[in-house]
């Protein structure tokens, strides 16, 4: 690759911004999740133990959930501006830019 181009692999962007709204949507469900796992446990104690893990990482994961939300967010942003300019500069570059000017009739105080 030439080191002249930039190259923005769109299909890795979605992706990426894929893998970080199901990281927040399982942070969302965790607590249900804990909870679900609990009863499963069976045991008293080991269910209680469940529970509370999944308790004490709430401030956590709510500041992970943001965190993750704003690079979510920011990848988005990536990718839409890069397609915006690409859509500009394919438009540019295939229509056509004026009428061309007749050899000799301009540059010269001639009438146009």
């Amino acid at each position: 690759m030439s080191h002249d181009q930039l190259v923005i692999n769109q299909a890795a962007l979605a992706e990426a911004y894929s893998a970080m709204r199901t990281i927040i949507g399982e942070f969302d469900d965790a607590d249900a999740n804990a909870a679900a796992i609990s009863v499963a446990c069976g045991e008293g104690r080991l269910a209680e133990s469940v529970r509370q893990f999944a308790s004490d990482w709430d401030d956590r994961r709510e500041k992970m959930t943001a965190t993750i939300e704003n690079a979510a967010a920011l990848i988005e942003a990536v990718g839409e501006a890069f397609k915006d300019v690409e859509g500009q500069l394919v438009q540019a570059l295939t229509e056509p830019q004026g009428t061309p000017v007749a050899a000799g009739s301009a540059g010269r105080g001639g009438a146009v």
